[in-house]
């Protein structure tokens, strides 16, 4: 998977859930979660996503979205635990 494909289902994924994304800088967003969602990052209502490492060197702040990042595992278990009518479009 290449990052632009990662990139593109995370958020794909996070939209479907009802978040909210803000493009920050390339590769980068700030993700505003809908009540339903709270759980997927232990209740933060808001979160920074890097989809690169350098831009989350340069966001500190930002959690990287990558093959095995906590970020990207956090939202496949959210995604497994949801009804097919939630996660069905992708």
């Amino acid at each position: 998977m290449q990052p632009d494909d990662l990139e593109r289902f995370t958020t794909a994924c996070l939209q479907r859930l009802g978040a909210e994304l803000r493009p920050l800088a390339p590769q980068v967003a700030r993700v505003r979660l809908p009540d339903a969602a709270l759980d997927l990052f232990e209740g933060a209502r808001e979160v920074t996503l890097a989809f690169q490492p350098e831009a989350a060197q340069a966001h500190t702040d930002a959690l990287l979205v990558a093959v095995g990042s906590y970020a990207l595992d956090r939202l496949l278990e959210h995604l497994r635990q949801q009804p097919a009518a939630v996660v069905g479009a992708l």
